[in-house]
């Protein structure tokens, strides 16, 4: 999955559970950044494409197209860099056995190549072809980040008595939800506690009471009351005999 990039930097000599909670936090939140970029290119392209220089398109995809590739000593990494990265560090901290997450990382780099061949061989006045098949491709690496999400449930179960993990899903869900789908993040968390959001709840407070953070767990318990559960899928509750 590498480039020639050097990596971002990453905390040494944590223990596994430690670093397979950091690096999935840092993968969700450089997941979330790369589905808003390529919103944003997307729309900017839809918009104004036809009056962009092709050197002002080959900037706007600067971001996402490896910088490792041309720039090596660069120290600044594209999106697929750090999706790649933060990947590396969870799958070798994780006990789960996930052979896709290379395969839809590989369908990603294969997209934005695709992508810079595009504008680097633009040598005709046809600048709607040159925005049309980017923004197809644009389109295609939305695709593939919704089928490399499709490969965290996983690792969720595996950290479902992780406060953070939890918490970062409960928080991002607004943002999540739109790039994947109405409910998606209610959903795992649906499958994570099928008894409901009493059992979420007292997931997290656990969590933080053995850290001793439950004021801020009392600060921010009432994000939990925002997420609409699918009601089937929790048990009726009966009153005590």
């Amino acid at each position: 999955m590498r480039s020639l990039h050097p990596w971002p930097l990453f905390p040494s000599h944590l223990t596994p559970s430690a670093a397979r909670s950091l690096s999935l936090q840092f993968l969700l939140q450089e997941f979330i950044l790369a589905f808003t970029y390529l919103e944003r290119v997307q729309i900017k392209f839809r918009e104004t494409g036809h009056i962009l220089s092709t050197d002002a398109i080959y900037n706007e995809l600067d971001q996402w197209l490896l910088f490792s590739v041309e720039k090596p000593l660069s120290q600044k990494g594209g999106s697929i860099d750090n999706l790649c990265f933060y990947s590396e560090i969870l799958i070798k901290n994780s006990t789960v056995e996930e052979a896709d997450i290379p395969m839809f990382l590989e369908s990603l780099r294969l997209s934005a190549f695709r992508m810079k061949s595009k504008v680097l061989s633009f040598h005709s006045r046809d600048k709607k072809g040159l925005i049309d098949a980017l923004l197809a491709l644009i389109q295609e690496s939305k695709n593939h980040l919704q089928q490399f999400f499709s490969t965290f449930p996983l690792f969720f179960e595996e950290s479902r008595e992780d406060e953070n993990i939890l918490f970062f899903l409960i928080e991002q869900k607004d943002k999540l939800n739109r790039h994947l789908g109405d409910r998606t993040v209610e959903k795992v968390l649906n499958r994570l506690f099928p008894k409901g959001p009493r059992e979420l709840r007292a997931a997290l407070y656990d969590g933080y009471a053995r850290r001793g953070f439950l004021d801020f767990f009392a600060k921010h318990k009432a994000l939990i009351d925002t997420l609409e559960w699918e009601k089937e899928l929790c048990p009726p509750s009966h009153p005590k005999p």
